[in-house]
């Protein structure tokens, strides 16, 4: 598993106070989806808590920040998810935060994105 940190430096406005954790994996790394959200809470990294209930998820096209998440993704990783990909969200999503599973073919995601600004 690999996570990364990025403080609003790492952002091209860093007045914007952004702060995003990424944890990537191969998805035979782990057993499930479930195996993956709670090997990155032990990191300490994430808020940790019970896996999401809503386990079904929806199509990553579908989620209502997917523009933001892909940008992100895409400049940090080198890559975005595709856009079936599915998509659990651990937190309600608000303007200013963001936090989700993503899972697609080979590859497990966690998300956690959020800005003070």
């Amino acid at each position: 598993m690999k996570i990364m940190i990025l403080d609003h430096y790492e952002f091209e406005c860093i007045s914007s106070e952004q702060y995003l954790v990424i944890a990537i994996a191969k998805s035979n790394q782990f057993h499930n989806l479930e195996a993956f959200y709670s090997a990155t809470a032990e990191t300490d990294h994430f808020v940790s808590g019970q896996f999401p209930f809503q386990t079904e998820g929806i199509a990553f096209q579908d989620y209502e920040y997917s523009s933001s998440v892909s940008y992100n993704l895409e400049q940090f990783l080198g890559r975005g998810p595709g856009a079936q990909s599915r998509v659990i969200e651990v937190i309600d999503s608000e303007w200013n935060g963001q936090e989700i599973l993503i899972e697609e073919k080979g590859t497990f995601i966690r998300y956690a994105w959020e800005t003070s600004a």
